[in-house]
Parts: C-alpha cells; sequence; structure tokens
C-alpha cells in the first residue's frame, strides 16, 4: 500500500482519498489497521479525516463501531500527545460523549479476550491516563470522558489515578460528575456479591479522603456505602420472600 504514494507522484492526495473510498465501502477492508498505520505516518491528521467519515456514517459511535485497529498509535514516539489529542477530537465530535462508559476512545483500551496484556502496553497505558489527568484536571468533562476509558484497568489502577485527580482538582462539584464508582450493568442470579464488591471497592476509597480539604469528598461517598448496604439488606429480603413464595 505504500507504494501508492510513488505512483500518484505528485499528487498524494489520491492515496488518501482512495483509503476514505474504500473504508466507505468496506469498513472490514483494513480491520488490522495495517494500511491506516502507513498513512497516518506520512500525516498523522488523516486520522482526522477518518474519524470525520466514521461519524457521518454513524452518528452515534461506540465500542463496537467498525473502524480499523488503532493499536499502532501506541507504538508511536509522541503517543502521549497524539492519543490525547485524538480523545479530545472524539469529545468535539460528540459533546455528550463524556457521558458514555463504552465510546470509541475505549476501543484503543478494551483488552482482547483471552490474551494477555504484555507490560510495556500496561505501563504506557497508565502513563498516558496518569499524564493526561494531570494536565487537564480541570477540564471535568475531559476528565470524565478519560475516566471512562479507565474502566478497563484494575481496580487498584483506576482508585490511584483517582487518587492523582483529587489532589489536582480538589473542587466537590468535580468529584461528584465524575464516574470513579464500580458497577456492573449486567448479572444472572442474585446481586448481593455485585453489590459486596461495590461497596468494598468505595470503601476502599476513603482512605484517598483523609485530608481536611476532602471532607464533603469522604461524607459523599460515605452515603455512597449506605446505599449499598440499604441495597444488599433489600437484596436479602427479596431473597426470603422469593423463598416463601
Amino acid at each position: 500500500f505504500g507504494k501508492w504514494f510513488e505512483e500518484f507522484l505528485p499528487d498524494n492526495e489520491l492515496v488518501f482519498d482512495a483509503y476514505l473510498a474504500a473504508f466507505n465501502l468496506d469498513p472490514y477492508r483494513d480491520y488490522s489497521g495495517d494500511a491506516l498505520k502507513i498513512l497516518v505516518n506520512e500525516r498523522f491528521d488523516f486520522l482526522y479525516r477518518l474519524i470525520d467519515q466514521i461519524y457521518e456514517n454513524e452518528r452515534w459511535t461506540d465500542l463496537h463501531t467498525n473502524m480499523p485497529d488503532l493499536f499502532f498509535l501506541w507504538e508511536r514516539e509522541n503517543y502521549l500527545e497524539e492519543i490525547e489529542g485524538y480523545a479530545k477530537y472524539l469529545q468535539c465530535k460528540d459533546e455528550h460523549s463524556y457521558r458514555y462508559r463504552e465510546n470509541i476512545f475505549s476501543k484503543l483500551f478494551a483488552k482482547e479476550k483471552g490474551k494477555a496484556e504484555s507490560e510495556e502496553m500496561s505501563i504506557k497505558k497508565d502513563k498516558f491516563f496518569r499524564t493526561s489527568i494531570t494536565n487537564n484536571a480541570d477540564d471535568i468533562k475531559f476528565m470524565c470522558f478519560i475516566f471512562n476509558a479507565a474502566q478497563y484497568l484494575s481496580e487498584n489502577s483506576r482508585r490511584e489515578l483517582l487518587g492523582l485527580f483529587i489532589n489536582a482538582n480538589t473542587k466537590f462539584e468535580d468529584f461528584q460528575t465524575l464516574d470513579y464508582e464500580l458497577t456492573t450493568r449486567s448479572w444472572s442470579g442474585s446481586r448481593v456479591p455485585i453489590l459486596e464488591r461495590e461497596k468494598k471497592n468505595l470503601e476502599s476509597l476513603l482512605p484517598l479522603f483523609n485530608s481536611i480539604k476532602f471532607l464533603e469528598h469522604k461524607s459523599y461517598v460515605e452515603k455512597q456505602i449506605e446505599d449499598k448496604l440499604k441495597s444488599i439488606e433489600y437484596e436479602y429480603i427479596l431473597i426470603a420472600f422469593l423463598c416463601v413464595v
């Protein structure tokens, strides 16, 4: 594919146009992202042209949107700045995207089932989140957008990122807006084990709020823990009622 640039000299723009035309006909044609990688190496902002095309074809994009694999972005020298720029461009395409947990940006962080992630990749992802949070802590909508993607990290990693955020942005209102809670949206059987896990996750956050400047934060999380306990009690009552019936 890279030889096309030689074939179409001096009008290389035809190569980029051809890729977009092919993608429009068959989004699976370059599912691996190999051809896109070559084009982005020539001109990084071509990635934004592709995103524009995706949004023209699919107004409400999400984790399952058909598009080339962008794994190669992690291999680039300036991956921190470029992936953050990509995130901000996506956010601009949909002003409400910060509310969605499974937005299109999450595709960069979702792990393939049955495939272990390399230590190098885990380190790069962690560094990206830490850098973006440090640089953009006062932009709460972008922080919500970023934390939605962080749902694919471990509980310990998410807790550390939350600590990093509240130390950079102490505003209680912004903390309330952030989707930091561990929640499960689907389950089978009793909800009690799930609620117990969510409660324990909230309890693990309390040490983050030991400073006096986080009193509101701590009270807010303690109220969430109380609500979890009430939900657990309700589940036990429901189970007992169903057993009697």
